[in-house]
């Protein structure tokens, strides 16, 4: 190889280079060394076993045994890192996470049907509707992400199975975003004005760079040849173009540039979650700010790349009948299919969905359940339950209450206690409503001639005394609140007692039954 990438972000010739210096693969910008003698030139080291990246770079000669990858939408996917990382930032808690691209709704259903499995270094991760992301904790060249059973679908292979590009402490360079940020591709553009993340190995000041303003944000933990270690993580802006900025950034494999362009989905309404776009029509109409002359998009289709018009606004199409599409910028012209020096930053993932609003109408299910588990419709059931207690199993979020006289004594949405005559029980759901129920006592339990046979037995009562219980005082208070003529003479024997402060045993018996009938205790 003749040319490769100093330490200061220039090119430089093979013969110009010194010995021992640090210099990178303007491909794959991994390290390269300089081999000296009669034919002097750059070389990577020699691996036996070949991460994607390394298989894109057309400057692996040395074994044969690995096919090498020179697709260009595979290329971009493995150079915009596989899978796309995610520094998540909760509270200052950050934290590395892959999150797997979503697939179009016809691949889905037949991985879906076949069951598949994903497997991430040898171990099994999930099943393929049930993906949202993997935590990544370690530092590696790469994460090898597999199929079970196999598949050949192309739309797989290019967002899921090249794996995820390892951790690169000292090069990687994140786009902030709300809550975090995430990995830029191989090669990309870093632009004036805008805030980036990067890590650093050492707790040390901020870095003092002419251009750039570096402030400490946080720390993350990651498990670095079998032990852990603390990296320091830094919010960056640059503030002006400068060469000291310009050889920071390049010296890592990126460019710096003065603007950018944007690119903004403009119609229809879509759904976009990252660098993913769900759209529910078959073409879509999206702004390019084309404030820098020297970028140039395209769209990735069916695993080629095509020129986008130059127009301040372009139309992609056939969204519905192409699984696979990709928008993306580039800093060169793209020649031949190749773009092996080149940039190619994916800016969308572009999906068909046939539906954007795919939540379906929730039917509340409230399941109200006894000790025994024993299923209770409370329209029907006036029998108390054991214990005085009911179990809430629900789909929505349920709140019981347990009320006397508007006073709560118990809420739960799980179990509910102290339930008996005297108590409303509410069940609360929210925007569903509100369910009131009460237990109601036979009609028979307290009529006349209980109050006057209660009365008959009362009288007849004699002997052996025992000291009035709080019940006692406690049912003296409800007859009194329900005095009338059928009550009165029970109200008067018993309040007797109580002012003795003394109720013969077998009267304290019978009272304990009836007082059982009105509270349930």
């Amino acid at each position: 190889m003749k040319i490769a990438i100093d330490n200061h972000g220039n090119k430089i010739d093979y013969k110009d280079a010194v010995k021992g210096f640090k210099y990178l693969c303007p491909y794959c910008m991994e390290k390269l060394n300089l081999k000296t003698g009669q034919r002097s030139y750059f070389a990577h080291e020699i691996i036996k076993e070949r991460t994607p990246l390394q298989r894109t770079c057309p400057e692996y000669h040395e074994d044969t045994n690995y096919k090498k990858i020179d697709n260009i939408a595979d290329v971009i996917y493995i150079n915009n890192g596989g899978i796309p990382l995610y520094l998540c930032n909760d509270r200052n808690k950050f934290e590395l996470r892959a999150y797997f691209p979503r697939l179009s709704e016809n691949c889905m259903n037949i991985l879906a049907e076949n069951k598949t499995k994903i497997i991430i270094d040898g171990k099994s991760f999930g099943y393929v509707d049930n993906l949202n992301y993997y935590s990544v904790n370690k530092i590696q060249s790469w994460i090898d992400v597999k199929a079970m059973p196999e598949t050949t679908l192309n739309e797989v292979k290019r967002k899921w199975l090249w794996g995820i590009r390892g951790i690169n402490i000292e090069n990687d360079i994140y786009k902030t975003s709300k809550d975090g940020g995430y990995r830029l591709a191989l090669k990309a553009n870093i632009y004036v004005r805008n805030n980036y993340i990067m890590m650093f190995s050492e707790d040390r000041l901020e870095p003092r760079i002419k251009g750039i303003l570096f402030t400490k944000i946080g720390h993350i933990k990651l498990n670095h040849n079998l032990r852990e270690k603390t990296y320091f993580i830094y919010n960056f802006q640059i503030t002006k173009f400068s060469e000291e900025a310009r050889q920071f950034i390049e010296k890592k494999g990126y460019h710096l540039k003065q603007e950018s362009n944007k690119i903004i989905p403009l119609w229809p309404p879509s759904i976009c979650n990252g660098n993913e776009l769900q759209i529910n029509n078959d073409d879509t109409w999206l702004y390019n700010s084309n404030k820098n002359s020297n970028e140039y998009i395209y769209e990735i289709n069916g695993g080629r790349a095509y020129d986008v018009t130059r127009d301040k606004v372009f139309k992609i199409k056939n969204i519905s009948t192409i699984n696979e599409k990709a928008i993306i910028c580039t800093n060169k012209i793209i020649c031949n299919q190749q773009i092996n020096s080149t940039s190619a930053e994916i800016q969308y993932i572009i999906n068909y969905k046939k539906t954007l609003h795919d939540k379906k109408n929730i039917l509340p299910e409230i399941i109200i359940s006894d000790s025994q588990k024993n299923q209770i419709d409370l329209t029907q059931n006036n029998k108390l339950p054991t214990n005085g207690k009911l179990y809430i199993n629900s789909n929505i979020p349920v709140k019981g209450l347990v009320t006397i006289d508007n006073y709560c004594i118990n809420s739960s949405s799980l179990v509910l206690e102290n339930i008996n005559y005297r108590t409303k029980i509410i069940f609360d759901a929210n925007g569903f409503g509100k369910v009131f129920y009460q237990y109601k006592r036979e009609k028979n339990d307290l009529s006349e001639s209980n109050w006057n046979l209660l009365y008959i037995k009362l009288c007849k009562c004699s002997g052996n005394y025992t000291r009035i219980s709080y019940k006692n005082r406690l049912l003296l208070y409800w007859i009194k609140k329900n005095l009338n003529t059928e009550t009165s003479g029970v109200y008067k024997i018993l309040h007797q007692w109580i002012k003795r402060r003394r109720i013969p045993s077998d009267a304290a018996l019978i009272l304990s039954k009836f007082e059982e009938k009105i509270f349930n205790d």
